[in-house]
């Protein structure tokens, strides 16, 4: 999690589990090696209309403040 990196000492675990949890259901859902900034405009179309890949979404990103508590 990029928060991670940021600032070892001060980070909210739950959230960097939250941003763990997106990047597996990512890997599980759209294949090996996915990343959100790497998706396709297809790809991006698709998360738009689809609820669970949208909550995956919503799990990745990189701003600890916008991923669901």
């Amino acid at each position: 999690p990029p928060e991670v990196f940021a600032s070892p000492l001060r980070y909210d675990p739950f959230l960097v589990d939250i941003f763990s949890l997106g990047c597996v259901l990512l890997e599980i859902t759209l294949g090996y090696k996915k990343r959100i900034k790497d998706l396709t405009q297809a790809e991006t179309k698709y998360v738009s209309i689809n609820p669970l890949l949208k909550i995956i979404f919503e799990c990745c990103q990189e701003n600890p403040s916008e991923r669901p508590n």
